[in-house]
């Protein structure tokens, strides 16, 4: 990790992945929709985003990891729409592309810095993890993730993309992966809404917290800490034209 070196949302490298097309306009100011995430053929939707959000999506960050947002940054919603020359791209390929795009629509500049913050470690509990593991062609069901109330079932999903849903949507700071393990996995997660996070959806009082249905349902412990923590802190940003 680079400390306070200057940077432009990986954007000024030669190479940098682009969309083909890309559409941006500020949200319907009585819209309630959103933040939303589309993606099909490779096409990506982004309904009622924030440039904060944005910044998150993009880079596979915790909210407390973008620092030196502030005003229209925080509270103005944009509706993306981003084609990509090709259909059907990685999920990371195209965070990369919404980098660029950032940093060209957005003049987005940001550096890097290394801050102490309170943060979870993400471990194997006692026994093992209790989700079952995925290969290659098994005949499963692809990718999937969406919160359904306080539920959240996750079909051919990594740790990665699970940290990254459950620390934009449920817990309150950064997680940090030392579990050790790869590949795909399904899981089925559920717990009581009062337990964390702004999930939504009527309360069970027979479902465990957060904490332990991680543990007893997922075989997954989760730890808290201060640990050094990458922060993205913004130098520069400009509203985008509307197209």
């Amino acid at each position: 990790m680079l400390l306070l070196a200057q940077a432009t949302a990986f954007a000024q490298a030669a190479d940098a992945p682009a969309f083909e097309v890309t559409t941006i306009k500020p949200s319907q100011p009585d819209s309630t929709a959103g933040p939303l995430i589309g993606i099909s053929g490779g096409r990506i939707t982004l309904t009622g985003f924030t440039l904060k959000l944005l910044m998150v999506y993009a880079y596979w960050i915790h909210p407390n990891q973008v620092a030196g947002s502030s005003g229209w940054m925080d509270s103005e919603k944009f509706d993306i729409v981003a084609k990509p020359e090709k259909a059907f791209l990685p999920q990371d390929q195209l965070r990369r592309m919404l980098q660029t795009m950032a940093a060209d629509r957005f003049k987005l500049k940001f550096h890097h810095e290394q801050r102490e913050l309170p943060v979870y470690v993400l471990t194997v509990a006692k026994g093992g993890p209790r989700m079952k593991a995925r290969t290659p062609g098994d005949g499963g069901p692809g990718f999937r993730m969406v919160f359904q109330g306080n539920s959240l079932p996750g079909r051919n999903a990594s740790i990665a993309q699970m940290i990254f849903v459950l620390q934009t949507r449920v817990v309150d700071r950064p997680v940090i992966d030392e579990t050790g393990l790869s590949g795909s996995f399904d899981f089925d997660l559920a717990w009581s809404r009062d337990a964390v996070g702004d999930a939504t959806g009527p309360a069970d009082s027979d479902a465990p917290d957060f904490f332990t249905a991680m543990q007893k349902q997922l075989g997954l412990s989760l730890e808290s800490r201060k640990a050094p923590v990458d922060v993205l802190v913004i130098d520069r940003a400009e509203k985008p034209d509307a197209n």
